[in-house]
């Protein structure tokens, strides 16, 4: 067993306007959106049949496509050869590629576009200056021509629009141009409403742009060769003068060039060379006397000078010399010193010697002459070199600026060559031009329509509708004020939550009651105030079932029965239904029930059972001895009823609820029943359940699906004394089919355990 206070709500509650609301996960994304699937299907009906309707009234169009191909490599080409300048290697992909977007944007300008359109004479085609025949630019046409219709009534119409103009509007709207990924093919599509106009405007579109191409082609080589010859004869001119200036300043100058260069720079080498062979024959004539003077000293070993100077005669005489040395030596080897051939021999040889001294003695003077003379022709040459040298230096510093001069007239020959080169380029172009675009693909004349595209249109009117259906769902979840299940109570108020309440529909008049032995008034009572009696096995009845045992655990520490309150946060959420059902369900159970209509200022149960009674609550509270007589008993049940017969507004029940007679009554009746159930008035208009609060062992609170507002709620649950007192809560007044939404996660076999007749 519990305590009443500890069920007492145990949350804070905000007040902002989508305060809990709304799906807060999937699993409540998915409920939202199966209980709002009637309104789901509705627009997904609503589209869908646009969609159709769409369909049947759009004019088709067909779409037809041609492609070009732009060669870039007559630009290379033109480039390399210096024609309308260079461009590097590297920097080559990146002018194809803008070259190529570019020519896009080209075929899909307006100026273009003009040319095609005179071409093809659109400008006198309805189907581009008529009223448009596709549905909504039709009714967005009648639309602007209303208002074009006022505007000239009023006298501000505009002057009427060109129908080029008015034929380039649509032209654009119906014409694709795009460039097919990176390469330099571009697409060319256009949409007609005939099929062979499509691929004749797009076929013309192809081949305009090639004309184009080559004119263009054509205008800038002749544009190119006009300013090339104006810039030959200046450049000509300069060439010219800059020869002439070299030449001038040669002659000033004494500057004479042959095929080796300058002449004192060729002088200079020749001399150079000259004194080289001088300076070798120096040297030789100086070894050659060197070796003469050595020789003269001992002409009979005068081998080396022989041999250095290589003379005849003096070969002859030595080589006399030694035969006569050789012939002597063997006669006086034989016959002695003395011997008279040997001193004739002697004798001959001395002369021989003195004839070499003599021929020795020649060749000396001889080389000395030499000598002199190479000696001679080396300083001969040092001098005139040094002369030379001297005499070329105002030559040397002239020549920096001919240099000067020279690298000047080369440029402009250089410049001179260039620009007629590309003169001949440029009339080359100019007579045969090439078109840098090539038609690949020909348009041809679709078979079906491109648009409008029913297998898209259809499938997406249908998630279309599904979205903006889920949209107004999910939306109107979210702006939701009211309650749509248990688990939005119990999260709002932190109360315990007792069950869902169905909504039980009207079934008929009243119908009346045997009357108790002792009871001389009549009872009457609507089906829905029996139907926990009527359909016990019910959801509406096991919802009831619930809350009893709830009632029944609850410990109140008092002795006697129980007093519990049935009440709202505001009127008409059923609560008396409610409280009047429960009561049954309870005096089922064999245990003493009493139901006291303390709702005084509205008497709601009384004028649902017993309208005409005269005699009740307020009657027992002037005269306790006469409770018995106000109690009515419901023999279907076993249920006992204290009604309220007090006229509306009576000044006697201000003060009734809080009165002392009122707290002893409702102890006289907790001593003699088991349950007392109190139908009180709602929580926030009045204070009848805040001054009830201290006798009463608990609340049971009432809330209407969708109706009750989470602020009255949340104001009635916080109401000083109430609050702690609330031992739970019930939805009342659900819809049963979307009770079964709400409760689908329990599965379609719950259903089985209840029957509501």
């Amino acid at each position: 067993m519990t305590s009443v206070t500890q069920n007492a709500p145990t949350k804070s509650h905000g007040l902002a306007p989508f305060a809990f609301s709304g799906p807060r996960d999937v699993l409540d994304l998915w409920s939202t959106l199966i209980r709002g699937r009637r309104t789901i299907l509705k627009c997904m009906a609503v589209t869908t049949v646009l969609a159709v309707g769409y369909l049947m009234v759009e004019t088709p169009l067909y779409e037809a496509s041609s492609e070009i191909i732009i060669d870039t490599t007559t630009s290379r080409s033109m480039q390399s050869k210096g024609v309308g300048g260079g461009a590097s290697d590297g920097a080559a992909d990146a002018i194809d590629n803008n070259l190529v977007d570019s020519e896009a944007e080209v075929l899909g300008s307006d100026g273009f576009g003009e040319k095609v359109i005179r071409d093809l004479n659109l400008q006198d085609d309805p189907e581009f200056v008529g009223r448009p025949q596709r549905f909504f630019p039709m009714v967005l046409s009648y639309v602007i021509g209303a208002v074009e219709t006022v505007k000239g009534l009023l006298g501000k119409g505009d002057a009427p629009d060109d129908p080029v103009q008015r034929a380039l509007a649509v032209y654009q709207k119906r014409l694709k141009v795009k460039r097919d990924a990176l390469t330099y093919l571009i697409d060319i599509t256009f949409q007609s409403t005939d099929s062979a106009k499509a691929a004749k405007i797009a076929n013309t579109i192809a081949e305009d742009y090639q004309k184009h191409t080559l004119e263009e082609k054509y205008l800038a080589a002749s544009r190119t060769s006009e300013w090339l010859q104006t810039q030959l004869t200046a450049i000509r001119k300069r060439a010219l003068d800059a020869d002439r200036a070299v030449q001038e300043f040669k002659a000033k100058n004494h500057i004479v060039d042959t095929s080796r260069g300058l002449v004192s720079d060729q002088q200079v080498a020749d001399l150079n060379s000259q004194l080289v062979l001088a300076k070798a024959a120096v040297a030789e004539a100086q070894a050659k006397l060197d070796s003469a003077r050595q020789a003269s000293q001992d002409p009979a070993g005068a081998r080396t000078v022989s041999d250095a100077v290589n003379n005849p005669v003096i070969a002859r005489l030595r080589a006399q010399y030694l035969d006569l040395m050789a012939k002597t030596g063997d006669i006086a080897s034989r016959f002695g010193a003395q011997h008279g051939a040997v001193i004739s021999n002697q004798r001959q040889m001395g002369e021989i010697l003195n004839a070499i001294r003599s021929e020795t003695a020649r060749l000396i003077d001889s080389y000395e002459n030499d000598y002199k003379v190479a000696l001679s022709r080396e300083k001969s040459l040092e001098a005139s070199i040094d002369k030379v040298v001297a005499d070329s230096n105002p030559t040397s510093i002239a020549q920096v600026q001919l240099r000067d001069l020279e690298s000047s007239a080369e440029t402009s020959r250089a410049l001179l060559t260039g620009y007629l080169q590309k003169l001949q380029d440029a009339s080359q172009l100019e007579t045969f031009p090439v078109s840098d675009a090539r038609i690949v693909t020909r348009a041809v004349a679709p078979l079906k329509p491109s648009n409008p595209k029913s297998v898209l249109i259809l499938p997406a009117g249908v998630i279309a509708g599904f979205l903006l259906g889920a949209a107004i769902v999910v939306g109107r979840e979210l702006i939701n004020m009211t309650f749509v299940n248990g688990k939005d109570l119990r999260d709002f108020t932190g109360l315990r939550f007792l069950g869902n309440l169905p909504k039980i529909p009207p079934q008929g008049a009243p119908k009346g009651d045997r009357p108790a032995p002792t009871q001389t008034k009549r009872l009457i009572a609507y089906p829905v105030d029996r139907f926990a009696t009527d359909a016990p096995f019910s959801r509406f009845t096991e919802t009831l079932r619930n809350t009893k045992i709830l009632i029944d655990e609850i410990e109140t520490g008092r002795p006697g029965g129980k007093i519990f309150g049935v009440t709202s946060s505001a009127p008409r959420e059923g609560k008396t239904v409610v409280a009047f059902n429960l009561a049954q369900v309870l005096a089922r159970t064999g245990k003493s029930t009493i139901l006291v209509d303390c709702d005084l200022r509205t008497c709601s149960l009384t004028s649902r059972l017993a309208a005409s009674v005269n005699f009740g609550l307020l009657e027992a509270l002037e005269a306790p001895d006469r409770l018995p007589e106000a109690i009515l008993r419901d023999t279907a049940s076993g249920l006992d009823i204290l009604p309220c017969a007090a006229a509306k507004f009576d000044l006697n029940i201000i003060d009734a609820v809080s009165s002392p007679r009122m707290l002893q009554l409702l102890a006289t009746l907790r001593a003699n029943y088991h349950y007392v159930v109190l139908d009180i008035a709602p929580v926030v208009p009045v204070v009848d359940a805040r001054e009830l609060a201290p006798v009463v062992d608990g609340y049971i609170f009432v809330v209407k699906w969708r109706e009750t507002d989470r602020r009255m709620v949340d104001e009635a649950i916080h109401a000083e004394n109430v609050g702690p007192k609330i031992i739970g809560a019930v939805l009342n007044g659900i819809e049963p089919q979307y009770l079964r939404e709400i409760e689908s996660y329990h599965g379609s076999h719950t259903g089985r355990y209840y029957t509501e007749h």
